[in-house]
C-alpha cells in the first residue's frame, strides 16, 4: 500500500473515532432520559397504589357518614370536609392518568432505508448523522418527561392534601363521637 492510502486510512480512522465519542456520549444521554422516562410512569403507579387506599378509606368513611346522617351542625361540616376530600382525590386521579397517558416520542426508523444508508456512507459521515438523530430523541424524551413530571408533582401535591384532608376529617368523626355522642 502506498503512503497516501494509509494516511487516508488513517485519517478517516480518527474522523471516525472522534465521531463515534459523540455518538456515544449522545447515546448514554438517551438511555439514561429512556430510563428516567420510565422511572415517572414507575412512581406514577406507586401514587396510584396510595391513591387506591386513601379511596378505599373514602367509601368506607363515606357509607358509615350517609347511613348515620343526622341534620347537625358536626354532620354538616363532616359532608363538607368529604365533599371536598372527594375532590381532592379526584382531582389526584386525574393527574396520575394525565401521567400515565402514552406519549407519542421520537424513535429511530428501523428500516430497510436505515440500513442502506449506513451502507452508503463512509462510517464518520453515519456516526454524525446518528448523534444528530440522538439529540431530537433527547430532545423528545426531556419534553416527555418534563410534561410527565409536572403532572406528578401536581399529583403528589393532591394526594397529600388528601391525606391531611382525611385526617381533619377522621378527627372530625372522632370528636363528634367521643365529645357528642
Amino acid at each position: 500500500m502506498s503512503e497516501k492510502n494509509l494516511r487516508d486510512k488513517a485519517a478517516i480512522k480518527e474522523s471516525s473515532d472522534k465521531y463515534k465519542v459523540l455518538f456515544d456520549f449522545y447515546k448514554m444521554e438517551y438511555e439514561a432520559l429512556r430510563n428516567e422516562y420510565y422511572k415517572v410512569e414507575d412512581k406514577a403507579s406507586k401514587y396510584l397504589t396510595s391513591l387506591t387506599v386513601l379511596s378505599g378509606i373514602l367509601l368506607v368513611l363515606f357509607k358509615e357518614i350517609i347511613h348515620d346522617f343526622q341534620c347537625t351542625f358536626l354532620s354538616t361540616i363532616q359532608v363538607l370536609i368529604l365533599c371536598m376530600l372527594i375532590l381532592s382525590l379526584s382531582s389526584s386521579w386525574r393527574f396520575i392518568f394525565m401521567v400515565l397517558r402514552p406519549i407519542e416520542v421520537k424513535s429511530f426508523p428501523y428500516n430497510q432505508e436505515g440500513i442502506d444508508y449506513f451502507h452508503k456512507i463512509e462510517l464518520d459521515s453515519f456516526y454524525y448523522s446518528m448523534s444528530i438523530n440522538y439529540v431530537d430523541l433527547i430532545s423528545s424524551y426531556k419534553a416527555a418527561i418534563e410534561n410527565k413530571t409536572n403532572f406528578l408533582k401536581r399529583a403528589f401535591s393532591e394526594i397529600k392534601f388528601s391525606g391531611l384532608v382525611l385526617l381533619v376529617f377522621l378527627s372530625v368523626i372522632f370528636a363528634d363521637n367521643v365529645f357528642f355522642s
